[in-house]
C-alpha cells in the first residue's frame, strides 16, 4: 500500500509548514498542493488514486480561502484539525460507494480477489479504521490548538498522531498479509515485468503474461 502512504504526505507537509516559523496557511497549502502535483506528474501508473485527489481538493480550498478571505487567527488555529477531519469524513463516506483503500490494496493483491465480496468487506473495514484514525487526529489537532502549551501541542499534534498512523499502517500490512496470499503475482508485479520488455517482446509475450497473471493460463 505504498501509494496510499504517499498520498497521505500532503497532510503531513501541511502540518509541518503551518507550524514552522509561522509560515501560515497559504504556504502550508501551497506546499501540500505542490507535492500532490509533483507526485501526480511523476507517477507513471497514476496509482495514487482517490486520496491524492482529496488532497488536491482540500488544500486548493484552503489556499483559496486563505488568499481571498484572510481568515482570522482563530480559524487559522484549527486548520490542521479541519483538514485531517475532512479526510476522515471522506474515507468514512467512501465505504457507502467504494472504499478508498480498495484502489491501493489492489496494488498488493492478486486480481482474482478484486471482485469478491470478501475483498469489499475487507476494504470497508480497513477504510473505516483509517477514517477513525484521521478523525482522531483531527480531534487531537483541535485539542493541541486549544491547549496553548508547547509541550501539550507537541504531544497532541505530533507524538500521538504519528503513533496512530504507525499503528494503522502496521495493522494494514498485517491484515493484508493475513487475508490474502502474499506470494501471488500482483498488479505491481505484472506492470513491473511488462516495463522490462521492449515493444517486440510486448507483442510476443504481453498477452500471455497478462493472461497468466489473471489466472487464465499457465505462464510459459
Amino acid at each position: 500500500m505504498k501509494h496510499f502512504y504517499l498520498a497521505l504526505v500532503p497532510w503531513a507537509a501541511f502540518d509541518m509548514v503551518v507550524r514552522s516559523a509561522g509560515l501560515g496557511l497559504a504556504w502550508g497549502a501551497g506546499v501540500a498542493l505542490g507535492y500532490a502535483a509533483l507526485v501526480s506528474l511523476l507517477s507513471r501508473r497514476a496509482r495514487l488514486g482517490p486520496v491524492l485527489f482529496v488532497a488536491v481538493a482540500t488544500f486548493a480550498v484552503v489556499l483559496l480561502v486563505t488568499l481571498l478571505f484572510h481568515p482570522d487567527a482563530q480559524l487559522r488555529l484549527y486548520a490542521r484539525a479541519v483538514t485531517s477531519g475532512s479526510l476522515g469524513v471522506v474515507l468514512g463516506v467512501s465505504v457507502l460507494v467504494r472504499p478508498c483503500t480498495s484502489h491501493y490494496v489492489e496494488d498488493v493483491v492478486a486480481p482474482r480477489y478484486w471482485s469478491r465480496l470478501a475483498f469489499r468487506d475487507f476494504n470497508r473495514r480497513l477504510t473505516l479504521i483509517w477514517s477513525a484514525t484521521c478523525l482522531a487526529i483531527g480531534g487531537l489537532d483541535a485539542a493541541g490548538a486549544r491547549s496553548g502549551s508547547p509541550v501539550a501541542t507537541t504531544f497532541y499534534i505530533w507524538l500521538v498522531p504519528v503513533g496512530l498512523v504507525l499503528a494503522a499502517g502496521v495493522f494494514s500490512a498485517r491484515a493484508v498479509a493475513t487475508h490474502f496470499d502474499p506470494d501471488e503475482a500482483t498488479l505491481h508485479d505484472a506492470l513491473r515485468e511488462l516495463d522490462t520488455l521492449d515493444e517486440p517482446q510486448h507483442d510476443r509475450l504481453g498477452v500471455t503474461r497478462l493472461r497468466a497473471y489473471r489466472g487464465g493460463a499457465n505462464a510459459p
